[in-house]
């Protein structure tokens, strides 16, 4: 089961920008966050949950509103998923 909704719209603006992985990482690193690039991938598979304060962090490196990285074209089939997994 999925741990956040909004890696894979991590990722699609991480592509969007030309970074990888590592080059996101290294953004973080920079900013004084310990974020390695083996993190970025558990975020944007799923695997580890996102910290607001993370996802403001994301939305300063990536330069888009906060907003923008809940802009999930499938929300609300997932959160139906996520919710009848949790029963």
């Amino acid at each position: 089961m999925s741990k956040n909704l909004v890696g894979t719209r991590i990722k699609e603006l991480r592509k969007a920008q030309g970074l990888t992985q590592v080059n996101l990482a290294t953004q973080f690193q920079l900013r004084g966050w310990d974020m390695s690039h083996q993190t970025i991938a558990k975020i944007e598979t799923g695997v580890k949950p996102v910290r607001d304060i993370e996802i403001v962090q994301l939305s300063l490196i990536l330069d888009v509103p906060v907003a923008e990285i809940f802009q999930i074209s499938d929300l609300q089939p997932r959160l139906q998923r996520y919710i009848a997994n949790k029963q």
